[in-house]
């Protein structure tokens, strides 16, 4: 540890590693830390809930009627701010908003694409047909061409509810959210694209750029050409990150693993062939949520807890695994007793933020 700090978590609390600092969303604001963990700025905004794009924050603050989005750079300046009733998270693209909301008074949540300096509607829009009691969206995730924001996640850590859509035609999609170990999954209604039924994954790291496949996603367990496309990779496992041409997977060993003993592999997959670069054995299942930075992979490492109420949820987190990305080495363990709200790395230091502490570790 090299330092840590006391927040004051919101609705959505979350960190990135931006600008050379270390920036965190609280309850009353967005606040910057230095590298030696003195407070370098903070921007006053109502509870916010942020995503990261292009080294820019989009965060969406207060409520209902009184909701606005505001776009904040690494010098904790306010370079766009919008009013926007009825938003609860928002996620830049290009140079348009895709935002998720929560219409008043039905309580109905939706998902959204609006050009940014456009207020006269939706280039796009799909709803939940049916009300649900999950209070705000808190978070959403752009990945693989899919849009997905999500509500908060109950003390077994499951999500309360999820929509998705394709980024850029809004049809809708099934809507996957990582959870410790596994993923949460809700499907996409009467709308949903049926010629593709696999869940699209949100994936950590740099999008997936196969040679030949510009096109190729990865879905469940399987990597396919395209969304409805033909199978491509398969793997027995879970796929974590991608990194450009290749992937990190927990590959499971199905002669081997047995509830008490859950022999598994973290590998690094060149997807085109589907040759492993390096393995990691483990005795336990890593997953996300997780990072990729700078050479290391950071992910949870989870114990079966037989014991587990309920006793779909046996999945725990025990520790934070750092990995080499270029070797495969274990570098380092970090031991947890749950779920971060947020992980992030910067050039020499891994971040975690928790039950309102942030702290600072060196990557040795």
């Amino acid at each position: 540890m090299v330092w840590n700090a006391d927040v004051q978590p919101g609705r959505a609390p979350d960190v990135w590693a931006m600008g050379g600092q270390v920036v965190i969303s609280e309850v009353d604001g967005v606040t910057a830390f230095d590298a030696a963990g003195a407070r370098s700025w903070t921007v006053p905004l109502d509870d916010p809930a942020c995503t990261e794009s292009g080294g820019e924050l989009t965060c969406v603050y207060g409520e209902g009627a009184e909701a606005a989005i505001a776009t904040l750079t690494t010098e904790g300046e306010i370079s766009a701010d919008r009013p926007f009733p009825g938003a609860d998270v928002a996620h830049a693209i290009d140079d348009d908003l895709i935002v998720g909301g929560t219409a008043s008074p039905d309580g109905l949540l939706w998902l959204g694409r609006y050009p940014a300096d456009d207020r006269d509607g939706p280039l796009w829009q799909v709803d939940l047909e049916y009300p649900v009691d999950t209070g705000r969206w808190q978070g959403m995730t752009l990945s693989q061409g899919v849009a997905t924001a999500f509500s908060g996640t109950d003390p077994h850590g499951w999500v309360s509810t999820a929509i998705a859509a394709d980024a850029e035609t809004g049809v809708q999609r099934h809507a996957v959210v990582r959870t410790a170990g596994g993923t949460s999954g809700f499907g996409g209604g009467d709308e949903v694209d049926e010629r593709f039924q696999p869940m699209i994954l949100p994936m950590t790291g740099p999008e997936l750029t196969v040679p030949g496949y510009p096109d190729a996603v990865i879905a469940g367990s399987e990597i396919y050409t395209a969304a409805g496309g033909e199978p491509l990779l398969e793997m027995h496992g879970q796929p974590l990150a991608t990194l450009g041409e290749d992937l990190i997977a927990t590959i499971v060993d199905p002669n081997r693993w047995t509830p008490e003993r859950p022999i598994t592999r973290v590998e690094r997959i060149e997807v085109r062939t589907g040759d492993p670069q390096w393995a990691l054995p483990r005795e336990s299942h890593v997953g996300c949520p997780c990072i990729v930075h700078e050479g290391l992979f950071v992910a949870i490492d989870t114990r079966l807890d037989r014991d587990a109420d309920p006793p779909s949820s046996p999945l725990v987190p025990q520790a934070l695994l750092g990995i080499d990305l270029d070797t495969g080495a274990h570098r380092w363990t970090l031991p947890i007793a749950a779920v971060p709200d947020g992980l992030a790395a910067g050039s020499d230091q891994v971040y975690v933020l928790s039950d309102g502490t942030l702290t600072a570790y060196t990557d040795t």
